[in-house]
């Protein structure tokens, strides 16, 4: 059975057992001497002979071995000396597997990495929001700045008005250690067109992504998709004890 796609009521029937009443002592000690307790088996890491063997089992790594054999009997059959060229062979195919080997062991210490720093990870998305929240207001000016020329505004002065009070509120933040105030001062200036609801509306964080999610699922569906599923044809299958 594939678990994690099945339904409620066929896990129940596989397993012989109720929701209402679950497993009985009884049934768990008997199933527990049957098959053990869930333990999760700790993966062996590929060593570098493995990953030069894997190579080996490579379809085109077989042809170039044929073809070496093939001309190593031509040169005994014909008495000829040249054993360079199925030499050759050999030593590129084993050079290129040394070389590949190494760097797919590369790679994992690479992932191990990843993994290890990656593993405990807390995302915060109170905090990452209540900075995000503090860079907006400088990354909106843009926004801010062309709004106002539509309205009717003199795009240098504007552009001059606004660099002023980003600086202002760029040292407040940083020189002083207090909170953004741009918003408030864009809002208070009378040469900016705009009330203070009306720029805080141009501050949804959705503005300032650019094509970074259709970027992503672009990706996905033109690399990852069409290479989890040349790499992975079979059907994952998973067996659960209980």
């Amino acid at each position: 059975m594939i678990w994690h796609s099945a339904d409620i009521k066929s896990v129940l029937s596989e397993l012989e057992v109720t929701a209402e009443n679950g497993l009985s002592n009884g049934t768990v000690d008997l199933r527990l001497k049957k098959y053990g307790k869930n333990i999760i088996r700790n993966i062996e890491k590929p060593s570098f002979k493995k990953h030069f063997l894997l190579q080996l089992r490579n379809k085109y790594v077989y042809i170039l071995s044929v073809i070496a054999i093939i001309s190593f009997i031509f040169s005994l059959v014909y008495q000829k000396t040249d054993y360079f060229s199925p030499l050759l062979i050999i030593l590129i195919v084993l050079l290129n597997s040394l070389i590949t080997a190494y760097q797919m062991l590369r790679s994992d210490a690479i992932l191990n990495i990843y993994l290890n720093v990656t593993s405990g990870i807390v995302v915060n998305e109170k905090v990452i929001e209540r900075r995000v929240n503090e860079k907006l207001p400088f990354m909106a000016t843009e926004n801010i700045m062309m709004e106002s020329v539509k309205r009717g505004g003199d795009r240098q002065q504007l552009h001059e008005i606004i660099r002023v009070h980003s600086h202002n509120a760029a040292r407040r933040v940083k020189q002083e250690g207090k909170d953004n105030n741009l918003i408030e001062l864009l809002s208070e200036d009378i040469n900016i067109p705009m009330s203070k609801d009306e720029i805080l509306s141009t501050l949804s964080p959705e503005n300032f992504i650019g094509r970074s999610v259709s970027q992503v699922e672009e990706f996905l569906s033109n690399n990852v998709d069409p290479l989890l599923k040349r790499l992975y044809t079979d059907e994952i299958k998973s067996e659960l004890s209980v």
